[in-house]
């Protein structure tokens, strides 16, 4: 079961305001992963928070985990919405949205933290494999950024932000055909959604898109999939400390506010320990 994180000295005062009673819609949420964190952190400010996930046994545990949780300012929480959903299929994504927003109203910000990096050798890779990673890291998170787009400009504007990866431009993993470049269009969709919302804004209803480019982060899953592979990552970074789910949460919420990211619109923030460049090889981990 999920524990509640203690969020009450991370946030300025300005920041809560923007998002207490506000809606705000996670999709790619998972046990102990970022968008848990983020939805945890979202409900601590007093948001009106929707989750979707592929798995819905995880996302009811955290909902019912968070629904008794009071907010800083003394107010009950809103429970937020778990909704599972195999977002590949096109019906069930768009009944997860219309259920999101059921929940939450139009929403201030939608986050996407989709990803699913499996490593496929490079030599044996179909059309089936490859056209799943490509929808699920590219495809799906664009179209739903879209949508909301769509909505927000309805309700007075918001932000949007995509999680992207080092590995769409900075490393060169040969067994990451389906992910890599996936992730690579991700980064130019922050820009071309950035545009396309920007083409629309006036004063008063303003939509920004961002990028957030996390480093390796420590979530349940990839700790069972690399076991000790964690310290030599670590090493390569210019800050060499282990990243965990939870040390996403702070600084992307705070670029995604106005208060601190108001003025930024088309860009990608790395949170990422400085990760430094590394070279061309055939990859670091065995091909699944």
């Amino acid at each position: 079961m999920h524990k509640p994180e203690n969020w009450e000295d991370c946030f300025a005062a300005k920041i809560r305001q923007e998002f207490e009673g506000k809606g705000v819609i996670i999709a790619g949420v998972n046990e102990g992963n970022i968008g848990a964190m983020l939805s945890d952190a979202f409900h601590a400010l007093g948001a009106r928070v929707a989750m979707i996930g592929h798995q819905a046994e995880p996302l009811h545990e955290l909902a019912a985990s968070l629904d008794k949780r009071t907010v800083a300012t003394g107010q009950p929480s809103f429970r937020p919405v778990a909704i599972p959903a195999n977002l590949l299929n096109k019906e069930e994504r768009l009944a997860a949205l219309a259920q999101a927003l059921a929940g939450t109203g139009t929403p201030v910000a939608f986050i996407s933290t989709l990803g699913q990096d499996k490593r496929l050798p490079l030599d044996d890779i179909d059309e089936d494999q490859l056209g799943m990673l490509t929808k699920i890291n590219f495809e799906v998170p664009a179209l739903m950024a879209r949508d909301m787009i769509m909505e927000m400009r309805k309700g007075g504007g918001g932000v949007v932000s995509l999680f992207t990866s080092h590995h769409g431009g900075l490393l060169n993993d040969i067994a990451m055909l389906g992910y890599a470049p996936a992730k690579a269009a991700i980064d130019k969709s922050v820009k071309l959604l950035a545009h396309w919302a920007g083409s629309t804004n006036t004063p008063d209803n303003i939509i920004r898109v961002l990028g957030i480019r996390p480093g390796w982060i420590q979530t349940p899953a990839q700790k069972e999939r690399f076991p000790g592979a964690f310290s030599e990552a670590t090493r390569s970074q210019l800050v060499p400390l282990e990243m965990q789910p939870r040390d996403m949460a702070v600084p992307t919420i705070t670029y995604l506010s106005r208060t601190v990211g108001g003025l930024s619109s088309g860009v990608i923030y790395d949170i990422d320990g400085g990760r430094a460049e590394n070279p061309i090889r055939e990859t670091l981990f065995t091909a699944e």
